[in-house]
C-alpha cells in the first residue's frame, strides 16, 4: 500500500507543479488526514512575487475559480457547457482568450514592437538630406496589443448576424418562467426545453427577439421574454504578406479589418499601407487604403470579417521622401497618380515658416541618373504628378528683416525696431537711463530684500510640533541637531563644524545653524553612524534610538533633558580615547572641545557668520564704455560688412550732433560695457576694500590715477596698532594669473607622471619588491596630484614693506584696480612653529629671539625632520629658506631674527622609490657581508 501511494505521488507531483490542479478555494488533500490546503493571498506584498502568484495559477481575488490559459492561450468560457478557443501566439492569435477574474473583463496589454532596420530608400534619403525620415503611418503600430479585445463590451449592433458559437441569453416569465444561456450549435440551432430546437443562424440581431417569441408561442400563451447575446462567437482569419506578425488569428466576430491589422502589428516597413486586400472565397472583397484612415479619418471601407477571411499585405509601392518646412516630414507611399497636393495634405500641409514660392524636387530618371527641378507653389505646381524615388523639399523663408534696425548690448531695451527714413542713433538711445540694463535694476532691487526673521534658538527652525512641553531654559547649543558647516559670505567653512550629514549648504529651512557639533556626538566624520560614542550621528530623527542605547544621553526625542544626562566634557573625550574614536585635534578640526572651549570658539570664529550674511559694496553691473560704440552695416551692393564707430558719451551726455549718425535699414548698433572691452585703467570704475587698522575702514571708490598710498591717506590713515609688515594686499587679476600658473604646473606634473609610468611599464620588472615599490610610488603621486588640484590661489601681492615700517609714507605708490583688498592687522604677539618638531605651537614673540631659539622652545626637530630644508614664512608673505641664507660667512639661517607673525616650517624627510630601493639593497648587501665576516671569525 505504501509503495502504491509513493507511485501515485510521483505521478501527481508534476501535474501539481504545472498547476493542473491549482485552485484558490480550500479543498481536501488526499494525502493528508482530513486537513485542507492553505489558501495563498497574492495581494500580500510578501507573496506577490512567489511562483504560486506569478505562474498564473493563483488569482488576485481570493476564493475565485482560476482561468488557466496554458501555453496555447486557451480560455475556459463559463456558461451552459464550456468551449475552448485555442490559438498559439504570436502566429496563432486569440483575442478572446484573456478573461480575468470574476467579472470576465478582458485586459489589453500594450507591448512595444521590436525596432525594424532602415529600408534601402531611407538610407538613400539619409545620404542625400542628412536626415533619417520615418515611414508615414508606421508609428500607429508601435505599441501593438499582445491581447486585443476590440469590441468585447460594446453593444451588439442591430445588423449583427447570429451564427454557430454565439451564446444567447433567454429570459421568459408569465405562464412559464425560464432562464437559460444557450449556445448556437454547428447546425445553427438552439434548444429550448418544452419547445425544441429553434434555428437562429443567419438572423440579424434585431430579429432575434421576435423569432424566438414566435417559436415559444407555439407552445405557451400569456408570457413575455427577452433574447440577448451573452457572448459572441470567435472566428479564425489569416494575415499574410508583409505583415509585422503574420499568422492565424482567432478574433471575435465583431472584429473588422482594421482591428485585425492592429492585432497583427500592422504592415512591416516593407509592407504597403495603400493596398491592403481582404480576400474571401478566392475573391478580393476590399482594397483598403490605410491613408484614408490616417489622413482624413475615413473608415467607410473597414469591413467586418468572417471566418476564413484572408488579409493580404503586399510589398510597398513607389515611395517618395518629403522634407523641409512641412508639418510631418517622412517617407510616403504613392497610389496611382498621386499629386504634390495629395502628399502635402497627407503631411498636414506646409509649416508656418514655409516659403510658398517654389518646391525643390530631386528625381531619378529611368533608374540611372538624378536630376533636380523646381515647381511653383501654386495650383499648377501642386498638380505635378510624383514618381517613385522623388525627394521633395519645401523651402523655408529667408530669416531676413525688412526695414528693421537692431539695438543690442548694454541697454535697457535691446531688440529690433522699425526703421524709417531719417532715423538716427539718438532715436534708439534717447538718454542715459536707456543704457542701464534690466539686470542692473534687478540687482539693485535685491539689495533691499528683507532679512530673515530673527530666531533666538537656532534649533527652532527645524523643530516640529511637540507632543509634550519642551524646556528651553538650557542653552540653545545643547539641542540635538545636525552638524552643519558654518557659512561665511556664501562659502562653506568645513573646518568649523565637522560633518554636515546631508545638509551641505549649512542652512536649515533657509536659516544658518552656526552651532558647532560636540565631539561626544561625532568626533570625526567616519564615526557618525557608529554607536560607540553616544549613539547619535547628528540626525535629529535618531534621538529616540540613541536615548534607548545610552541612558545617559542628555535629551529625549522631544529635546527634553533626561535625568542623569550630561553634556560632553573631558571625561567623554577620555572614554573616546579608550574606544579609539577620539581625535586629539578635534578642537581644531571640528570646533569641539569642552563647553567653555566651544563657547569661546563660537564667539571668536563664528561671530561674524552668526550675525548673518556679510554686507559688501560692489558693482551691481559692469560700467558702460562711454568712449566706444559701433554700427555694423551691410552694403546692399557689395554685401560687405563695415563698422562705423561713434563716441557714446558725446552723443548721450553732450548731445554732439556729429556723433548722431543716420541709420540705414539692417543696421546693428552695439553698446559695450567695460566687461566686454578692457578700457584704460584711468577710465575704469574701481572699488577697493580697506580692512583692519584704519581710522575709516570700508569700501572706497577709487578716483582716476589714485594710488594705494593716496587712498589710505584719504581714508584717514592707520591706527597706532597697525602692523604694516603683516598686511595683506590681494588682487583679483593676480589671483587669476596665479591660479593659471598652478593649473599649468599640475598639468605638467601629470604629464611627467604618465611618462614615468609608461617608461616603467615598458621595462622588465626584476622582482616583486620593485613592483610593490612602483605601485606605492604611483599611488603617492596620484594622491599628490589630487591635493595639488585642490590648491586655490589667493592673489596676494608682497608689498616689500620693512618690519619696522609704520605710517602712510611706508606704503608703495601702487596703482589700484577694481576688486583690490588691503588688510592691515594689529601687531601679533606670537611666532608659529609647525612641521616635524616635538611641539607644534605658537610662542610669545620677544625682540631679539632667533630661529634657533624658537626651535628650541618647540623641542627641536624630531627624528623625521629634514633640517636642510627648513624655511620661514614671513608675515609679509615672503619666504626665507636655509639654502638662501648661505653666504660668505657660512649659513646664518639659525641666527636670523624673527618678526611678529612669522612662521617656522620644519618639513619631513621624503624617500623616493629609487632611493628607498637602493637603501634596502645596501642593507641586504651589508648584512650579507656582516654574516660572512662573522663566519670567517668563527672559522679562525
Amino acid at each position: 500500500m505504501r509503495r502504491q501511494l509513493v507511485l501515485a505521488f510521483g505521478v501527481l507531483l508534476p501535474l501539481l507543479a504545472h498547476g493542473a490542479f491549482a485552485q484558490t478555494s480550500s479543498s481536501s488533500d488526499p494525502f493528508s488526514t482530513g486537513t485542507t490546503s492553505p489558501q495563498v493571498d497574492c495581494t500580500d506584498p510578501l507573496l506577490a512575487n512567489s511562483s504560486t502568484c506569478t505562474d498564473g495559477s493563483q488569482s488576485p481575488s481570493s476564493g475565485s475559480q482560476i482561468q488557466n490559459f496554458g501555453q496555447a492561450g486557451a480560455a475556459n468560457i463559463p456558461g451552459s457547457g464550456s468551449q475552448q478557443i485555442q490559438g498559439a501566439r504570436p502566429q496563432n492569435y486569440n483575442d478572446a482568450g484573456n478573461i480575468s477574474g470574476q467579472n470576465g473583463a478582458r485586459e489589453t496589454i500594450l507591448q512595444k514592437l521590436p525596432p525594424e532596420p532602415l529600408t534601402e530608400f531611407q538610407k538613400f534619403v539619409a545620404g542625400t538630406t542628412g536626415q533619417v525620415l520615418p515611414i508615414f503611418g508606421a508609428d500607429l503600430f508601435q505599441n501593438a496589443p499582445s491581447t486585443f479585445a476590440p469590441m468585447d463590451q460594446t453593444p451588439i449592433p442591430p445588423d449583427y448576424v447570429i451564427g454557430p458559437g454565439d451564446l444567447l441569453r433567454l429570459r421568459l416569465w408569465g405562464q412559464v418562467n425560464f432562464t437559460a444561456d444557450v449556445r448556437v450549435d454547428r447546425a445553427g440551432e438552439i434548444y429550448i426545453p418544452q419547445v425544441g430546437p429553434v434555428h437562429v443562424a443567419g438572423l440579424p440581431f434585431q430579429a432575434l427577439d421576435q423569432h424566438v417569441r414566435e417559436a415559444v408561442s407555439r407552445v405557451y400563451r400569456n408570457f413575455d421574454l427577452t433574447a440577448d447575446i451573452g457572448q459572441i462567437r470567435a472566428i479564425q482569419v489569416y494575415v499574410v504578406g508583409q505583415a509585422h506578425r503574420p499568422g492565424t488569428y482567432t478574433v471575435s466576430s465583431l472584429s473588422t479589418l482594421v482591428d485585425t491589422l492592429f492585432a497583427s502589428g500592422g504592415p512591416s516597413v516593407q509592407g504597403s499601407l495603400r493596398h491592403i486586400y481582404l480576400k474571401r472565397g478566392g475573391k478580393t472583397v476590399v482594397d483598403f487604403d490605410l491613408y484614408d484612415l490616417l489622413v482624413s479619418g475615413d473608415k467607410s471601407k473597414d469591413t467586418k470579417l468572417e471566418s476564413g477571411d484572408i488579409l493580404f499585405i503586399p510589398a510597398a509601392g513607389p515611395e517618395i521622401a518629403l522634407t523641409g518646412s512641412v508639418r510631418k516630414p517622412g517617407i510616403y507611399e504613392l497610389r496611382d497618380d498621386t499629386s504634390m497636393q495629395q502628399i502635402l495634405t497627407a503631411a498636414g500641409g506646409a509649416s508656418t515658416v514655409a516659403a510658398e514660392s517654389r518646391i525643390s524636387i530631386e528625381r531619378i530618371q529611368d533608374h540611372q541618373d538624378r536630376t533636380a527641378m523646381e515647381v511653383a507653389f501654386d495650383a499648377t505646381g501642386l498638380a505635378t504628378a510624383l514618381r517613385g524615388g522623388d525627394i521633395i523639399r519645401v523651402l523655408s523663408i529667408v530669416p531676413m528683416y525688412q526695414k528693421t534696425v537692431t539695438l543690442r548690448g548694454n541697454t535697457a531695451n535691446p531688440g529690433r525696431f522699425a526703421w524709417h527714413a531719417g532715423m538716427h542713433v539718438a532715436d534708439l538711445i534717447p538718454d542715459r537711463e536707456s543704457l542701464l540694463t534690466r539686470d542692473y535694476w534687478w540687482r539693485r532691487t535685491q539689495l533691499g530684500l528683507p532679512a530673515p526673521d530673527f530666531e533666538p534658538v537656532p534649533y527652532l527652525a527645524a523643530q516640529s510640533q511637540p507632543t509634550n512641553p519642551v524646556d528651553l531654559r538650557f542653552r540653545a547649543q545643547s539641542f540635538p541637531r545636525r552638524c552643519l558647516a558654518t557659512t561665511i559670505n556664501g562659502t562653506i567653512d568645513s573646518n568649523a563644524n565637522g560633518p554636515t550629514n546631508g545638509s551641505q549648504n549649512g542652512t536649515v529651512n533657509g536659516y544658518n545653524n552656526l552651532v558647532p557639533c560636540y565631539p561626544a556626538y561625532s568626533s570625526n566624520p567616519t564615526s557618525a553612524n557608529n554607536n560607540n560614542n553616544n549613539g547619535y550621528g547628528g540626525n535629529p530623527n535618531d534621538l529616540s534610538q540613541s536615548s534607548q542605547q545610552n541612558p545617559q544621553f542628555p535629551f529625549d526625542n522631544q529635546g527634553v533633558q533626561q535625568p542623569g544626562g550630561y553634556f560632553p566634557d573631558q571625561s567623554s573625550q577620555q572614554q573616546q580615547q579608550q574606544q579609539g574614536t577620539y581625535s586629539p585635534n578635534a578642537n581644531q578640526q571640528a570646533g569641539s572641545g569642552t563647553l567653555a572651549d566651544r563657547d569661546s570658539g563660537l564667539v571668536t570664529q563664528n561671530t561674524a557668520a552668526a550675525r548673518g550674511p556679510r554686507t559688501t559694496v560692489q558693482l551691481s553691473a559692469p560700467e558702460i564704455d562711454w568712449d566706444y560704440a559701433v554700427i555694423e552695416r551691410l552694403d546692399p551692393e557689395t554685401l560687405k560688412t563695415s563698422l562705423i564707430t561713434f563716441d557714446l558719451g558725446k552723443l548721450v551726455m553732450q548731445h554732439d550732433a556729429g556723433q548722431n549718425i543716420e541709420l540705414q535699414a539692417g543696421d546693428v548698433i552695439s553698446v559695450f560695457s567695460q566687461a566686454d572691452i578692457h578700457v584704460p585703467i584711468g577710465q575704469q570704475t574701481k572699488f577697493v576694500r580697506l580692512e583692519g587698522e584704519f581710522l575709516h575702514s570700508g569700501t572706497y571708490s577709487v578716483q582716476p590715477g589714485e594710488t594705494l598710498r593716496q587712498l589710505v591717506e584719504r581714508a584717514g590713515g592707520m591706527t597706532g596698532d597697525a602692523y604694516l609688515y603683516g598686511s595683506q594686499f590681494t588682487r583679483e587679476r593676480t589671483r587669476m594669473a596665479q591660479q593659471q600658473r598652478i593649473d599649468e604646473y599640475v598639468q605638467s606634473l601629470q604629464l611627467q607622471i604618465v611618462r614615468g609610468t609608461l617608461a616603467q611599464s615598458s621595462s622588465a620588472v626584476s622582482s616583486a619588491q620593485d613592483l610593490a615599490a612602483a605601485n606605492s610610488a604611483l599611488a603617492s603621486e596620484r594622491e599628490l596630484i589630487s591635493k595639488l588640484q585642490q590648491i586655490k590661489a589667493t592673489g596676494r601681492m608682497v608689498l616689500e614693506v620693512k618690519p619696522d615700517s609704520a605710517g602712510i609714507d611706508s606704503l608703495p605708490d601702487l596703482p589700484l584696480e577694481d576688486g583690490d583688498r588691503f588688510i592691515v592687522p594689529s601687531v601679533p604677539a606670537s611666532v608659529n612653529v609647525v612641521g616635524s618638531v616635538y611641539d607644534q605651537n605658537s610662542f610669545i614673540f620677544h625682540n631679539g629671539r632667533r630661529v634657533e631659539d624658537y626651535l628650541h622652545l618647540a623641542g627641536g626637530p624630531d627624528r623625521n625632520a629634514d633640517r636642510k630644508r627648513v624655511f620661514v614664512i614671513r608675515a609679509d608673505g615672503s619666504v626665507l629658506s636655509r639654502q638662501a641664507a648661505s653666504g660668505v660667512w657660512g649659513n646664518t639661517f639659525d641666527s636670523v631674527r624673527l618678526n611678529p607673525g612669522d612662521t617656522i616650517v620644519m618639513p619631513e624627510k621624503t624617500f623616493g622609490a629609487s632611493s628607498l630601493r637602493g637603501f634596502l639593497e645596501f642593507s641586504q648587501l651589508f648584512s650579507s657581508l656582516a654574516f660572512g665576516a662573522a663566519a670567517i671569525s668563527i672559522l679562525q
